[in-house]
C-alpha cells in the first residue's frame, strides 16, 4: 500500500513538473529577438481575416513556384476560386489541403486587395524532390544482425500530377522486390483514386508463439536459429471514389501466394505448406486532419472488412479493422493552443482457425503500448487506446538557407525552406491481444505513462524521443528514440 501511495505522488509531481517546464520554456520563446517580426505575422494575419467583412470577389488566383506540378492539381484541393467570394478560414484550409498533397516544403495562399470589390489569391509553393533514386538500407526491429541494403527508385510527381510510381528492392534480411503506381484523382468531378501494387519477398516469420514462446518475451533476446521463412508473392489493387472532400470508399482486390520453407501445422492453414487466396475488401475513410505530418486539429476514421480465402477451403476467414483518431485543440492565448490526441484501434477477426502469419503482434513498429516496446504480445484480435497532450514549445515555422552560412552556397539546397518546431507531450497508453477462445477476464491489457519530445525536421520527417513509464508490477521506465509521430 505504501509503494503504491509513492507511485501515485511520484506520477502527480511528474505531471505538475513537466506542465510547469512547458509553460517557462513557452513564455521564454515569446520574449526572442524575433519577436517584432512575429507580431508582424499575425497582424498581416489578423488583417485578411478582416476582409470576410468587405464580401470581395477573388478576380483571380495566380499560382508560382510549381514548376513541375500542373497548376490543375492545386486549383482542385481548394474551395476558392475565380468568381467566388473570399473566406479567410477557408483560406486557411486550402493552404493546408494542398500542403497535405505531400508535394511542397512550403505553400502559402496570401491574398492582395485590387480595389474596394475585388481580390487576388497568391498561391507561393515550393516543390520538393520528386525523383528519388538512391540505395536505401535499415534494420527489421532495429537489430544490426537484421540488415538490409537496395535501392528506391521513386518518381513522386510523375508526369506533374500527383501521380506515384515507385520500384525499390533490398537483399539481405527479409530480401523484397516492389512496384507500387497510384493515382489520386481520376474524373475531373468523379473523383476516382486507384493504387496497384505488386512484389515478391522473402519473410522471416515474425510470430514468437510458432516457436513455443509465450507473450511477454523479451524481442530484445529472441533468437531465430530455429525459425522459418515464408516466400511471398502478390499483386493487390485498390479503387475507390471520393464523395466530398473529406470522405471515400474503396475496396481492395488481390491474390498472394504464400509458401512456408518448413511446414508444421499453424505456418499455413494448407497441408502442402503453400497457402493460396484471393483478398476481397471493402471499406470507407473520413480525414479532415489539418496538417497530416504533425496533426493539431482534426479527425480520422479508417474502417475496413477483408476477407481471405475463395480458392480453397483450406483459407477462410476475415478481418475487420477499426482506426479513430481525434484532434481536439484547446485555445490558451492568441496563436498558442494545446491539442489532445487520441486514438482508439482495433483488429477482430472472423474464422475457426488463423494462420500465424494474419496474427497482431505488438511490441514492433508503431504497434506498442509505451513502456512495453520491444515485448512481444501476440494473438488473434488487439485493441489500443493512445492518448496525448501536445504541448507546443516552439510553434512550428520556416528557416531560409539565406541565412546560414554552410547551406546556403549548396545549389541543391539554398532554393528550400526548412520547417522546425518542437512540442512536449504528456501520454498515456492502454492496449492488449487476445484469442477467440479466450475468457475476456484473462486478457492481459497493458498500459504505461510518460512525457516525450516531438521534434519537427525538414521535408515532413517527426523525431522522438520518449520515456514511458509501465504501469503495474514491476514499474519500469523505458526510453525510444526513433522518427514517426506516434499518430
Amino acid at each position: 500500500m505504501k509503494y503504491k501511495k509513492l507511485k501515485i505522488t511520484f506520477i502527480k509531481f511528474l505531471f505538475l513538473t513537466v506542465l510547469l517546464l512547458s509553460f517557462l520554456i513557452n513564455l521564454s520563446f515569446s520574449q526572442v529577438s524575433h519577436k517584432q517580426d512575429r507580431d508582424t505575422i499575425i497582424k498581416a494575419h489578423t488583417d485578411y481575416k478582416n476582409l470576410d467583412s468587405l464580401r470581395l470577389i477573388i478576380s483571380d488566383v495566380n499560382i508560382v513556384g510549381n514548376n513541375i506540378t500542373q497548376d490543375e492539381i492545386i486549383l482542385r484541393e481548394m474551395q476558392l476560386g475565380k468568381g467566388k467570394v473570399f473566406i479567410a478560414e477557408q483560406c486557411d484550409e486550402d493552404q493546408a489541403k494542398i500542403y497535405n498533397l505531400g508535394l511542397f516544403t512550403r505553400v502559402e495562399i496570401s491574398p492582395e486587395l485590387q480595389s474596394e470589390n475585388n481580390v487576388r489569391l497568391h498561391v507561393n509553393v515550393e516543390e520538393k524532390w520528386y525523383l528519388f533514386p538512391m540505395p536505401a538500407a535499415g534494420l527489421v526491429d532495429g537489430e544490426l544482425r537484421k540488415l538490409w541494403v537496395g535501392a528506391n527508385v521513386r518518381w513522386q510527381n510523375f508526369r506533374g500530377r500527383n501521380e506515384r510510381v515507385s520500384l525499390n528492392f533490398g537483399i539481405g534480411y527479409n530480401s523484397f522486390v516492389r512496384a507500387t503506381y497510384s493515382i489520386p484523382w481520376i474524373g475531373e468531378d468523379l473523383h476516382f483514386f486507384t493504387n496497384i501494387s505488386g512484389g515478391y519477398s522473402i519473410e522471416q516469420n515474425r510470430s514468437f508463439l510458432a516457436l513455443g514462446r509465450t507473450n511477454g518475451y523479451s524481442i530484445s533476446n529472441h533468437r531465430d536459429s530455429n525459425n522459418f521463412d515464408y516466400n511471398n508473392y502478390s499483386v493487390r489493387l485498390t479503387f475507390g471514389k471520393y464523395f466530398s472532400r473529406k470522405f471515400s470508399i474503396y475496396s481492395d482486390i488481390g491474390y498472394t501466394l504464400l509458401r512456408v520453407n518448413g511446414f508444421a501445422p499453424g505456418r499455413t492453414l494448407s497441408s502442402d505448406g503453400s497457402d493460396r487466396y484471393l483478398l476481397m475488401g471493402l471499406g470507407l475513410n473520413l480525414d479532415s486532419r489539418n496538417n497530416r505530418e504533425y496533426t493539431m486539429s482534426g479527425y480520422y476514421l479508417n474502417a475496413n472488412y477483408q476477407h481471405f480465402g475463395l480458392i480453397s477451403d483450406a483459407v477462410n476467414f476475415g478481418r475487420f479493422t477499426f482506426d479513430q483518431q481525434s484532434f481536439l485543440p484547446v485555445n490558451i492565448k492568441n496563436n498558442y493552443s494545446v491539442t489532445f490526441a487520441s486514438k482508439l484501434f482495433s483488429s477482430i477477426v472472423v474464422g475457426s482457425t488463423i494462420p500465424y502469419y494474419n496474427h497482431r503482434i505488438m511490441g514492433n513498429g508503431d504497434d506498442y503500448v509505451r513502456g512495453w516496446y520491444r515485448f512481444g504480445f501476440e494473438g488473434d484480435n488487439e485493441f489500443t487506446f493512445y492518448n496525448e497532450f501536445r504541448i507546443p514549445l516552439i510553434q512550428p515555422d520556416y528557416l531560409r538557407v539565406d541565412n546560414l552560412p554552410v547551406l546556403k552556397n549548396i545549389k541543391y539546397l539554398k532554393k528550400f525552406s526548412y520547417k522546425y518546431g518542437l512540442f512536449l507531450t504528456l501520454f498515456y497508453d492502454l492496449g492488449g491481444v487476445w484469442n477467440e477462445d479466450d475468457k475476456v477476464s484473462s486478457i492481459k491489457m497493458l498500459n504505461g505513462t510518460g512525457i516525450g519530445l516531438n521534434a519537427i525536421l525538414p521535408f515532413g520527417v517527426i523525431g522522438k524521443l520518449e520515456w514511458a513509464m509501465r504501469l503495474g508490477n514491476p514499474t519500469v521506465g523505458q526510453v525510444v528514440l526513433g522518427f514517426g509521430a506516434k499518430f
